[in-house]
């Protein structure tokens, strides 16, 4: 019998060990997860606001009936994301981490993964400066069409489910259909701390 992924169960098994001033310790025996803290979970992931910004919004048809965007754009499982931080030394640690990625009736967000490094250098007694590096990728971003009646107009055709009351033709509509191909970037943030 197939047995079916619960990111729940993940979360709960991962996050188990001990508090720490980082995070929640994974722990478990094994070095690399005694070295490791989940710093980051959230229900958020790449082109995630996309979506969620489509889900506010709605329409008025021309019989007055109101068209609720959120049925939709409305994720069946939220994009379920995780950012961990292993300690290699003291002073540098390995960031990583990413999302299961989400569907709803119109769209699909793909998964996507993030890894980088975070290096801390004490400058004094009760001050640090942060250097943190890493990159992002995944999360392509799909949507499919509806289909509207125009009745008299124009009939029964294809359009763009968020701009089917707009003035374009329903036609010129499907040219911005989310197409996003999966995202690869990067940051660097230097910080400086310093505690009272």
């Amino acid at each position: 019998m197939a047995r079916i992924f619960n990111p729940f169960t993940f979360i709960l098994l991962f996050t188990a060990g001990s508090a720490t001033a980082q995070g929640a310790a994974l722990g478990g025996g094994h070095k690399f997860l005694g070295d490791t803290s989940l710093v980051g979970l959230s229900f958020e992931g790449l082109n995630s606001a996309y979506v969620r910004q489509a889900a506010r919004e709605g329409y008025e048809l021309s019989n007055g009936a109101q068209v609720d965007l959120a049925q939709w754009y409305s994720p069946r499982f939220p994009n379920l994301s995780a950012t961990f931080e292993t300690w290699l030394s003291p002073r540098v640690s390995l960031l990583w981490g990413g999302s299961l990625g989400e569907k709803g009736e119109k769209y699909a967000i793909g998964p996507s993964g993030m890894i980088g490094f975070s290096i801390n250098h004490p400058l004094g007694q009760r001050s640090w400066l942060h250097l943190q590096a890493y990159g992002r990728f995944g999360g392509a971003l799909r949507e499919s069409s509806c289909v509207g009646d125009y009745g008299a107009i124009g009939g029964v055709q294809r359009v763009n489910c968020r701009m089917a009351s707009s003035f374009l033709p329903p036609a010129q509509t499907l040219d911005y259909l989310w197409n996003e191909p999966p995202v690869r970037d990067g940051q660097l943030k230097l910080s400086y701390e310093f505690r009272f």
